[in-house]
């Protein structure tokens, strides 16, 4: 049998390893942190995203936990107004052929983590990273280091190695030839929160996506845990400087700042922002495309491949369509990894630098300040919502 090593047990990790077992691959996930554990906020699964669950058979483990989205709401941040109101419900389902769901990460990761193992031909162990590969023939050779310090470094040998360890990868900057650390901090910051829903109004507990706009800042909410809380994102620029933290769920912020920045902003947004309980701070970085995510036995996915910037909401969605492709590719290529990778980043790369490219243009387009905002608001407005759902097409379809 085809052997694979994943770096990685996150959503990428997790969702290649159950491809390309499917695909008929021995699977080993080496995962840094000392144990897996239930971490982060919430997030969202367009149509492309509850597609490849579909496949995978584990949409319908979800069902208790996510929320199916009815609307897009797009409001103006200094007065409440509503620009636009898409339907993310039935008419945006019946367009893309899956629904809109927004669920809390640890219980996304928690339905691909059971799968991996229930799986029999996937077996994962923690508190080891991939410090390095070298190509022999047709295998390769990885060298796995003790997170703890504690125990002795271990070499294994695979048919395959698949870089999923996010967007600081050892891997990715071994295949790239560059030893220096090219992240780039995109000049903004994202502030998480959830608020339980009996502290939140019934306009946040309700089951739509809300966008915010304003001058250098956005703030996104919606309900996750089957409407149990309310998850926050509050975007903002800012001058900070410094180093990406290791574990970026774990970083607090001062509720004091985040509610000065939105000082100005409406009551209803300011009063929602008030009701968390605490923050966790998030500097968003990002990468510069790759000429190759492959190298023989070797290829990258999810944030290791093409880390992208939150505001199209798809980081999890371009993860979860690596894993899918990847699965495919190994079955249209059985026992040759070399044109299976080279055909999973074939159909792969286009897509991901175009969700990359336009995640940096809506990142801009949504901290306008007037006069310019005035433009971007006539024109969400003329769209109308036929408009608005067409520009994602190629981004929700099949």
């Amino acid at each position: 049998m085809t052997t694979a090593v994943v770096a990685g047990a996150g959503i990428a990790g997790l969702a290649a390893a159950l491809a390309l077992a499917e695909a008929g691959t021995d699977v080993t996930i080496y995962e840094r942190a000392p144990a897996l554990r239930a971490a982060g906020a919430g997030l969202q699964l367009a149509p492309n995203a509850t597609r490849v669950l579909a496949r995978m058979g584990l949409l319908d483990r979800l069902r208790d936990t996510a929320v199916r989205i009815d609307r897009l709401r797009i409001r103006l941040g200094r007065n409440g107004t509503e620009l636009a109101g898409l339907p993310f419900g039935a008419e945006a389902e019946a367009r893309f052929g899956m629904p809109f769901l927004v669920i809390h990460r640890a219980d996304l990761q928690a339905v691909l983590l059971d799968g991996a193992r229930a799986h029999p031909a996937i077996s994962i162990e923690t508190g080891l990273a991939v410090a390095g590969f070298a190509s022999e023939g047709h295998r390769v050779r990885v060298s796995l280091r003790p997170t703890d310090g504690a125990g002795a470094p271990r070499t294994v040998v695979a048919d395959a190695l698949v870089g999923a360890d996010g967007i600081g990868s050892a891997i990715r900057a071994a295949l790239a030839g560059a030893g220096a650390d090219d992240r780039l901090y995109c000049g903004r910051t994202a502030w998480r929160a959830l608020v339980p829903a009996d502290a939140a109004s019934p306009d946040a507990r309700a089951p739509n996506s809300n966008l915010w706009l304003g001058r250098n800042a956005h703030l996104v909410h919606y309900p996750v845990r089957g409407g149990a809380l309310v998850n926050i994102v509050a975007i903002v620029g800012d001058g900070w400087r410094g180093e990406p933290a290791r574990d970026i769920w774990a970083v607090p912020g001062d509720p004091a700042k985040i509610a000065k920045a939105y000082g100005r902003w409406n009551t209803e947004a300011r009063t929602l922002i008030a009701a968390a309980p605490e923050w966790r701070v998030w500097p968003l970085f990002d990468r510069p495309p790759l000429a190759r995510w492959s190298a023989g036995p070797v290829t990258l996915a999810g944030d290791a491949a093409h880390p992208m910037l939150p505001f199209l909401a798809q980081g999890a969605g371009q993860a979860l369509e690596d894993g899918w492709a990847l699965g495919e590719a190994m079955r249209q290529q059985p026992g040759n990894i070399e044109a299976a990778f080279a055909a999973y980043e074939a159909s792969r790369r286009d897509k991901a630098g175009r969700v990359q490219r336009a995640s940096r243009r809506q990142g801009v387009v949504y901290h306008l300040g007037r006069p310019a905002s005035m433009v971007r608001d006539l024109a969400i407005r003329s769209m109308g919502t036929r408009g608005m759902l067409a520009r994602y097409d190629w981004l929700y379809g099949g």
